[in-house]
Order: C-alpha cells, then sequence, then structure tokens
C-alpha cells in the first residue's frame, strides 16, 4: 500500500474520468476496451490519510478489460487479490517495463483492431526507456478499407519531471560535455544519470534544450516536454494534450500527457481536463481554507470561536 501525496488524487481522478467516458462510450460492449498499464503497484494508495483505489482498480470497477504488469512480485500478488471480483478481464502478472519481453507479454493481451488506453506511470525516467513507448508504438492495425487508418493504443504517460530535472542538474548550462573533460568524474556517477535521461527521450536532445533554457524553470520544463513531446507526436492524428500536476506547495511534480488518434478521444480528454484543472484549483482553495478557518477560529486572546462556514470564504 502506497502512500502518496495529493498530487496523486490529481492523477487518479484524470484516469478515472477519462475510463468514465470510455465505458459510456462503448456502453453494453466494454470488449472492446482494454485498459493496460506497465507500472500498477498493488491497487491501492494512500492519499491524505485515505485509501483510495489505485489505476488498475479503477479501470476495472469501470467494466472495461484490463491488463497490468509490475516488476514487484507483492504488489502484484496482492493487486490480483483486488482484481479477483472482476474474473477472467482483469489480470495481473509480474513484469520488468524496461525488458521488451515483458512488455510483448503485456501487449499480447490487447487486441490491436479495439480501442485500447495504455497508462505508462513510472516514478523516475528509469523506469521508461523510450525503446518501450516504441515498442508499444508498433502494436498497431491497419484498416484497409477507405478510408484507411491505422489504430494504435492511445496513451497516458507520466512524464516525471522533477526527477529529470533532477538528472538535467548535473548537466550545467555550458558546462563540458563527459567525453570533453580533462578528468572523469568519479565513478561516472553523473555520466550515468545522464544517460538515464539519454534513454528517456530516446535521444540526447534534451541536453541542448537544457543548456538554453536551465537558468528559467518554465521555460525549461516546457522545453524538456517538447523535446519529448517530438518524438511522438508524429504518431497521432492529434495534437498531444497534457496537464501539469503540482505538489500541494505548488511545486511542479509531473506532466501528464495524452495522445490519441481519434477525435472523440480528443474531445473527452480536453473535457477530462478541464474538469481536472477546475479541481486542482479547487483543491487550492480548501487547503487555503482550512488554514485560514482554523487560524480564525481562535480570538485575539486565544479564546475559541464558533466555525465560520466556508460559503463565507468564497
Amino acid at each position: 500500500m502506497a502512500e502518496r501525496g495529493p498530487h496523486t488524487r490529481i492523477k487518479l481522478k484524470l484516469v478515472g474520468n477519462y475510463l468514465t467516458a470510455c465505458s459510456d462510450v462503448h456502453g453494453e460492449d466494454l470488449k472492446k476496451f482494454t485498459y493496460f498499464e506497465t507500472h500498477a503497484g498493488d491497487g491501492i494508495t494512500v492519499v491524505d490519510d485515505e485509501q483510495i483505489d489505485g489505476s488498475p482498480v479503477i479501470a476495472a470497477n469501470r467494466g472495461v478489460n484490463v491488463v497490468a504488469m509490475d516488476i514487484d512480485r507483492g504488489k502484484v500478488e496482492a493487486l490480483t487479490e483486488r482484481l479477483r471480483p472482476h474474473g477472467e478481464r482483469a489480470l495481473a502478472f509480474v513484469g520488468d517495463a524496461c525488458n521488451p519481453g515483458d512488455v510483448a507479454k503485456l501487449l499480447g493481451y490487447v487486441p490491436t483492431y479495439y480501442h485500447s488506453l495504455g497508462f505508462l506511470d513510472p516514478e523516475g525516467p528509469g523506469q521508461l526507456p523510450f525503446s518501450v513507448v516504441q515498442q508499444i508504438l508498433k502494436h498497431t492495425y491497419t484498416y484497409r478499407n477507405p478510408p484507411v487508418w491505422t489504430r494504435r493504443p492511445e496513451l497516458l504517460i507520466n512524464f516525471p519531471l522533477k526527477r529529470i530535472k533532477q538528472n538535467a542538474g548535473l548537466l550545467a548550462p555550458g558546462a563540458a560535455e563527459s567525453d570533453e573533460a580533462e578528468t572523469e568524474r568519479p565513478d561516472g556517477f553523473p555520466d550515468k544519470l545522464l544517460e538515464v535521461n539519454d534513454a528517456f527521450f530516446g535521444t540526447p536532445a534534451w541536453r541542448n534544450a537544457w543548456h538554453q533554457t536551465a537558468h528559467d524553470t518554465e521555460l525549461s520544463r516546457q522545453a524538456l516536454l517538447q523535446v519529448y513531446l517530438d518524438q511522438i507526436a508524429p504518431m497521432y492524428d492529434f495534437p498531444p494534450q497534457h496537464i501539469l500536476v503540482e505538489t500541494r506547495s505548488g511545486s511542479p511534480q509531473y506532466y501528464l500527457i495524452f495522445f490519441t488518434n481519434k477525435n472523440l478521444g480528443d474531445k473527452v480528454f480536453q473535457t477530462v481536463k478541464k474538469a481536472v484543472e477546475t479541481y486542482q484549483k479547487e483543491r487550492w482553495v480548501r487547503e487555503n481554507m482550512k488554514i485560514k478557518l482554523s487560524l480564525e477560529s481562535f480570538g485575539p486572546g486565544g479564546e475559541r470561536l464558533s466555525r465560520r462556514s466556508l460559503d463565507d470564504y468564497l
């Protein structure tokens, strides 16, 4: 059971809202939609002392087909137990998202000719090399009847911004690359972390983007994101959509990026995105009002006053 910050609730809310829309679209023929996940966990998480369902359980509860994997055997056993009430349409197995064979096994449960959504949810860039994304992008089916078009999985990807920038920080703007340095860095530690970013992006182009924007927090995160989007966007008919998820203190944590080839998927996600952004704003109000209400519940001398309604502040 994972202990997470409030930003996790935002992620699960987005997944849940989109899956609800998908289940509504497919109606009684839910076998035509498959949800798959590469970093599934144990199917439950704790946010602010509240136990809530994880994304694979949310998907199963929506009535769609679910296949999930995780590298941790204990987590998979716990998830399997939580998916048991859903029978054969929901399963989990032990698998490493960095292992092409395990990814191929996961995709083997995903019919190429039906609608599918893959959630790639790494905690850091080292858990999702770009080669894995490429493998999933090749899981396609081409319809030959006019108009000819190719179906590939919709993707929701966690772009672990915080960890990416931590690694990038080892590449000082304007500093010499490792092969230009006069002496090797101790144990090659910084170089290894930079290579983790290289593998995640599928290109070292992020290094140049970081050199040019590292002086500006907002510009740098936008530049790094764009390098990643440019690698995947050509495979989809609609521009990728993304939402920035922050911690309670407002610190950027990660982007959630959505890719789709269908007009309906694009429209639905736009609606879901707006709902989640509204929820984030409301959460900020709730958190700040909790503090304000707590402070104003005491008088000048420390005596407790009657609690006022939150509506008085809105």
